[in-house]
C-alpha cells in the first residue's frame, strides 16, 4: 500500500503518483482491445491480490506460480514509450520511473519469496 502514496511514473517529465495510476490503469490498459500494447503491467495488479491470496490461505504452489506472473507482467511497464493520458486520446511520453513503482515491484518480490521460502514443518 505505500507504493500508492509515492509518484510512480513520470510522464513528460510530470509525477503521476501510485494511486492514480492504480485506479485508472485498467481504463489505459483496455487499449489491449484496440491492438495498443500499452499499461498491460496494470493486469500484475490483479495477479498480486490473488497471489497474496493464495499464499495467505495455505496454497503455497498456486501463489508461487501466480506471483511469478505477477511479476513477469509488472516488469512490462519498462517497456512502455507513451501512455493516454486523457479521454481525447493525447498521449504523453514515458520519462521515468518513480519510487513508487520501485515499492509496487519489492513488494510483488517478497510476496514471492515468501512462497517459496514458507513455514518448513519439523519431523519428529
Amino acid at each position: 500500500l505505500a507504493s500508492l502514496c509515492f509518484p510512480a511514473c513520470y510522464f513528460d517529465n510530470r509525477s503521476y503518483p501510485g494511486w492514480l495510476l492504480a485506479f485508472f490503469g485498467w481504463i489505459e490498459a483496455m487499449s489491449i482491445l484496440d491492438g495498443k500494447f500499452q499499461a498491460v503491467a496494470w493486469f500484475a495488479n490483479p495477479l498480486f491480490f490473488c497471489g497474496t491470496l493464495a499464499l495467505l490461505v495455505g496454497g503455497r504452489v498456486p501463489a508461487r506460480v501466480i506471483l511469478l506472473a505477477a511479476i513477469l507482467v509488472a516488469a512490462m511497464a519498462g517497456l512502455l514509450t507513451e501512455v493516454t493520458v486523457n479521454e481525447a486520446g493525447s498521449t504523453a511520453k514515458v520519462t521515468g520511473f518513480g519510487p513508487g513503482y520501485l515499492l509496487w515491484i519489492g513488494a510483488i518480490f517478497v510476496n514471492l519469496v515468501a512462497a517459496f521460502l514458507g513455514r518448513r514443518q519439523e519431523v519428529d
